[in-house]
């Protein structure tokens, strides 16, 4: 009787050993497939919040396309009631694309919100600002100098003007763009050459000898350096036919146009409005390239040399009144969630395409 008991105590312990170890083995289990699944959850979270952030700044993006599209029309009658879309062939500080914080700032969405931001580096007379100013909107490229088209005196100018150059240094800065997106291997005076200049550095590299496609291409040109890339890359483009807009230029760029500094800063003067003030509401507009100086004179002293310049400008396809590249940072955040997707690009409202599309994931 004894020994029966005994059998089934131990039975029983056995039995319950086998549980605790079952209990040990089926936790440690769940442990490793936990340790195995959870850096699995936490990257597709991941991966879920990045896709609901490229949504929300793409749809910035689409915001900043359509903005675009409406400022090249108005609507209005002789009684200035909606009636017919007309087109408007001019494009300026005050316009809904450039300053709108209701159309691009914090825009709230599904699980998230949007903006469209222009990062101001330099204030409107081109001189850098201590810190750089978000701004809710797009900036056009053609406030700017296109080293596309720009001629090598317009070049030149620009570079001793912008980067404190002097006459020579610009000037064979000038002539190697010009080599470097020309299509032949003509070596022009004080320019460069692949046989001439680039196939004998330590370490050579061709001309290119087409059009500069990014602004660092610049760098490989001869002459550039690092300080003066600097300080003229927020004042050049590659995009736009060359035409600079004289509603949105800076002092720099359009003095770089062979304008003195009198005039420039009396353009200034002119568009910002009896406020002072570029980007509101009084602005003055320049709408027409043929009465940029007509328009001019009504509210500045101009000199017939000022004429002279500002047809022959015109008359090169330097100057103009109208953009049609926009850029901008389409970012989108996620709500509860750190960080942002960005999205730099570049709108072409003439061909409605967009021309550059690079995105930077801070999230």
């Amino acid at each position: 009787m004894k020994q029966s008991v005994r059998n089934r105590l131990t039975n029983k312990g056995s039995i319950l050993i086998l549980v605790l170890w079952a209990i040990f083995f089926l936790g440690a289990f769940g442990i490793a497939i936990r340790s195995y699944v959870q850096p699995q959850l936490s990257l597709a979270q991941k991966l879920i919040g990045r896709a609901k952030m490229y949504y929300l700044a793409n749809a910035g993006i689409k915001r900043a396309i359509l903005e675009v599209k409406n400022d090249s029309v108005e609507d209005i009658d002789e009684d200035g009631e909606a009636e017919e879309e007309k087109p408007v062939d001019y494009d300026a500080l005050n316009e809904s694309w450039c300053n709108n914080e209701k159309a691009f700032g914090n825009i709230q969405a599904d699980g998230g919100t949007f903006s469209v931001v222009n990062i101001m580096s330099v204030d409107s007379k081109g001189k850098p600002l201590k810190k750089p100013i978000i701004v809710y909107g797009l900036t056009d490229e053609e406030r700017k100098i296109n080293i596309n088209k720009a001629t090598q005196a317009v070049l030149a100018n620009f570079f001793e003007i912008t980067a404190g150059l002097d006459k020579d240094d610009a000037a064979l800065i000038a002539a190697s763009i010009e080599d470097w997106r020309d299509e032949d291997d003509e070596l022009r005076l004080e320019g460069a050459e692949g046989e001439d200049y680039y196939e004998k550095l330590e370490a050579p590299y061709p001309c290119k000898n087409s059009d500069f496609e990014v602004l660092e291409e610049l760098l490989m040109v001869r002459g550039m350096t690092s300080e003066i890339f600097e300080s003229v890359k927020d004042k050049i483009t590659v995009y736009g036919s060359g035409a600079v807009n004289i509603n949105t230029a800076g002092t720099a760029v359009l003095e770089g146009l062979g304008m003195d500094e009198k005039l420039a800063e009396k353009i200034i003067h002119f568009r910002a409005g009896s406020d002072g003030v570029e980007g509101t509401e009084d602005d003055n507009i320049f709408t027409d390239s043929s009465t940029i100086m007509k328009d001019l004179s009504e509210k500045e002293h101009v000199t017939q040399s000022d004429n002279s310049l500002a047809l022959s400008l015109v008359a090169d396809g330097l100057l103009s009144v109208r953009s049609d590249n926009f850029a901008g940072h389409a970012r989108g955040s996620v709500n509860g969630r750190q960080g942002f997707l960005e999205i730099i690009f570049i709108y072409d409202r003439a061909n409605n395409v967009i021309k550059y599309w690079d995105e930077i994931n801070t999230g």
